[in-house]
């Protein structure tokens, strides 16, 4: 009786400390975001480069430089849906490799593709 009593405590204690154990698949969902997601951003920043280069040469000086508002708007939601995948994509990657965060870990990476996807979608949508 007195053996199992310490096994069942042994159990218990290992059932507690189990969600501060290592996690060996944490890599996997930041890797496949960012995967996903690094193309995007990229693409999108180029995008964004040789739009203001082509706006700059081709209007020269006689053309006055105004931004239509909803372009504006446009490129506002664009900033923000961007600098938001960013940062949940790295919130995905600097969470504590324990199993306790593993559910938050991937949310914060499922959620940073569709937010810059959505990004994009917004930036060929504007222009």
């Amino acid at each position: 009786m007195a053996e199992e009593a310490s096994t069942e405590g042994e159990r218990a204690a290992v059932r507690g400390s189990r969600g501060n154990t290592r996690d060996a698949w944490a890599w996997v969902a930041p890797s496949l975001a960012s995967v996903l997601v690094a193309p995007v951003l990229a693409h999108t920043f180029l995008a964004l480069g040789v739009a203001r280069l082509t706006c700059d040469t081709a209007c020269g000086p006689a053309v006055p430089h105004t931004v239509d508002p909803g372009h504006r708007a446009v490129t506002a939601l664009l900033a923000c849906c961007l600098t938001a995948g960013t940062a949940l994509l790295c919130g995905s990657w600097a969470l504590p490799r324990r199993l306790r965060n593993r559910r938050a870990r991937v949310c914060f990476a499922l959620a940073a593709v569709p937010l810059t996807v959505c990004g994009v979608l917004l930036l060929h949508a504007g222009g």
